[in-house]
């Protein structure tokens, strides 16, 4: 984030994205700790995010974040 910030300075629009997945393994076969990482990159990624980087909207004015 320091270095977007130094390099950019600022932000004022950002998109989470966060995506793993099991290769279209069926549910019934994906092991718990597999589908627990699966969860916790996909939704606990996309969480993060915004997160690191809402902190240094308002320095510019503001922003528009998506997820």
């Amino acid at each position: 984030m320091t270095a977007a910030l130094d390099s950019f300075g600022g932000l004022d629009r950002a998109f989470s994205n966060a995506g793993y997945g099991t290769a279209g393994v069926p549910l019934h076969e994906i092991p718990r700790d597999v589908f627990e990482r699966t969860l916790a990159v996909n939704v606990g990624g996309v969480r993060n995010c915004p997160q690191a980087r809402m902190p240094a909207m308002p320095k510019n004015g503001g922003g528009a974040t998506a997820s």
